[in-house]
Protein backbone atom coordinates (compact mmCIF):
# COMPACT_ATOMS: atom_id res chain seq x y z
CA UNK A 1 0.00 0.00 0.00
CA UNK A 2 2.88 2.41 1.03
CA UNK A 3 6.18 2.11 2.84
CA UNK A 4 4.63 2.03 6.24
CA UNK A 5 1.19 0.82 6.03
CA UNK A 6 -0.18 -1.83 7.88
CA UNK A 7 -2.61 -4.75 6.25
CA UNK A 8 -5.77 -4.70 7.20
CA UNK A 9 -5.70 -1.52 6.18
CA UNK A 10 -7.77 1.02 8.30
CA UNK A 11 -11.15 1.98 7.20
CA UNK A 12 -11.16 5.54 8.67
CA UNK A 13 -7.40 5.67 7.24
CA UNK A 14 -8.70 5.01 3.44
CA UNK A 15 -12.04 7.28 3.69
CA UNK A 16 -9.62 9.70 5.09
CA UNK A 17 -7.25 9.33 2.20
CA UNK A 18 -9.94 8.86 -0.06
CA UNK A 19 -11.19 12.22 0.01
CA UNK A 20 -8.11 13.77 -1.48
CA UNK A 21 -7.64 11.33 -4.70
CA UNK A 22 -9.35 10.94 -7.76
CA UNK A 23 -12.30 7.97 -8.88
CA UNK A 24 -11.34 5.56 -5.86
CA UNK A 25 -12.26 2.12 -6.48
CA UNK A 26 -14.12 -0.72 -4.75
CA UNK A 27 -14.08 -4.24 -6.25
CA UNK A 28 -16.85 -6.54 -4.57
CA UNK A 29 -17.65 -10.51 -4.51
CA UNK A 30 -21.09 -10.81 -2.83
CA UNK A 31 -20.57 -8.14 -0.68
CA UNK A 32 -17.17 -8.60 0.29
CA UNK A 33 -14.55 -5.97 -0.46
CA UNK A 34 -11.93 -7.87 -2.35
CA UNK A 35 -9.97 -4.94 -3.87
CA UNK A 36 -9.74 -1.08 -4.02
CA UNK A 37 -7.17 1.17 -5.97
CA UNK A 38 -7.20 4.92 -6.56
CA UNK A 39 -5.41 7.77 -8.36
CA UNK A 40 -3.10 10.63 -6.97
CA UNK A 41 -0.56 13.11 -8.45
CA UNK A 42 -2.90 13.96 -11.43
CA UNK A 43 -1.38 16.21 -14.13
CA UNK A 44 -4.37 16.86 -16.36
CA UNK A 45 -4.49 15.07 -19.68
CA UNK A 46 -0.68 13.69 -19.43
CA UNK A 47 -0.62 11.25 -15.92
CA UNK A 48 -1.17 10.72 -12.71
CA UNK A 49 -0.44 7.94 -10.45
CA UNK A 50 -2.05 4.46 -9.09
CA UNK A 51 -1.99 4.21 -5.21
CA UNK A 52 -3.20 2.51 -2.34
CA UNK A 53 -3.51 -0.78 -4.44
CA UNK A 54 -4.72 -3.30 -1.87
CA UNK A 55 -6.45 -6.90 -2.64
CA UNK A 56 -7.53 -9.10 -0.15
CA UNK A 57 -5.26 -12.23 0.83
CA UNK A 58 -7.73 -14.47 -0.07
CA UNK A 59 -8.68 -13.37 -3.32
CA UNK A 60 -4.83 -12.93 -4.34
CA UNK A 61 -4.48 -15.46 -7.65
CA UNK A 62 -7.96 -15.30 -8.52
CA UNK A 63 -8.48 -12.39 -10.66
CA UNK A 64 -9.49 -9.89 -8.66
CA UNK A 65 -6.14 -7.91 -8.67
CA UNK A 66 -6.45 -8.36 -12.28
CA UNK A 67 -9.98 -6.64 -12.85
CA UNK A 68 -8.85 -3.96 -10.19
CA UNK A 69 -5.99 -2.32 -12.31
CA UNK A 70 -8.21 -2.89 -15.99
CA UNK A 71 -10.95 -1.00 -13.97
CA UNK A 72 -8.30 1.49 -13.10
CA UNK A 73 -6.57 1.85 -16.57
CA UNK A 74 -10.18 2.12 -18.18
CA UNK A 75 -11.36 5.28 -15.77
CA UNK A 76 -8.06 6.92 -15.81
CA UNK A 77 -8.11 7.13 -19.26
CA UNK A 78 -11.57 7.88 -19.82
CA UNK A 79 -12.43 10.03 -16.81
CA UNK A 80 -9.33 11.48 -16.00
CA UNK A 81 -8.22 11.16 -19.74
CA UNK A 82 -4.82 11.00 -19.11
CA UNK A 83 -1.68 8.86 -21.55
CA UNK A 84 -0.23 7.54 -18.64
CA UNK A 85 -0.52 5.66 -15.02
CA UNK A 86 2.59 5.61 -12.97
CA UNK A 87 2.98 3.61 -10.07
CA UNK A 88 5.45 2.84 -6.77
CA UNK A 89 5.81 -0.65 -6.14
CA UNK A 90 8.60 -1.41 -3.05
CA UNK A 91 11.14 -4.05 -4.08
CA UNK A 92 10.14 -6.05 -1.10
CA UNK A 93 7.12 -6.86 -2.78
CA UNK A 94 8.61 -8.91 -5.78
CA UNK A 95 4.88 -10.72 -6.59
CA UNK A 96 3.76 -6.96 -6.95
CA UNK A 97 6.27 -6.09 -8.86
CA UNK A 98 5.53 -9.27 -11.07
CA UNK A 99 1.60 -8.73 -10.76
CA UNK A 100 2.17 -5.06 -12.46
CA UNK A 101 4.93 -6.13 -14.76
CA UNK A 102 1.98 -8.60 -16.28
CA UNK A 103 -0.27 -5.57 -16.12
CA UNK A 104 1.55 -4.29 -18.36
CA UNK A 105 3.73 -1.12 -16.64
CA UNK A 106 7.59 -1.16 -16.96
CA UNK A 107 10.04 0.79 -15.00
CA UNK A 108 11.25 3.81 -15.16
CA UNK A 109 13.13 4.92 -12.23
CA UNK A 110 14.04 4.18 -8.59
CA UNK A 111 13.83 6.07 -5.52
CA UNK A 112 14.98 5.53 -1.68
CA UNK A 113 12.11 5.34 0.89
CA UNK A 114 11.53 3.87 4.26
CA UNK A 115 9.60 0.87 5.06
CA UNK A 116 7.36 -0.12 8.03
CA UNK A 117 10.80 -0.90 10.29
CA UNK A 118 12.30 1.68 9.38
CA UNK A 119 13.98 0.15 7.27
CA UNK A 120 15.95 1.62 3.64
CA UNK A 121 13.64 -0.23 0.59
CA UNK A 122 13.50 0.96 -3.02
CA UNK A 123 10.43 2.10 -4.46
CA UNK A 124 10.40 0.82 -8.45
CA UNK A 125 8.57 3.42 -10.29
CA UNK A 126 6.83 1.49 -13.28
CA UNK A 127 4.21 3.07 -16.04
CA UNK A 128 2.02 2.34 -18.30
CA UNK A 129 0.53 4.11 -21.49
CA UNK A 130 -3.05 4.36 -21.90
Amino acid sequence: MYPRGKYPADPDELFEVAQKRWIPTVIETDGEVVAYGNIYDLTAGESAWLGNVIVSPGYRRTGAGTYLIQTMKKRAKEELRIKELKLVCHNINTGALFFYKNQGFHPFDIKSMTGLDHQDIAGIMMKVEL
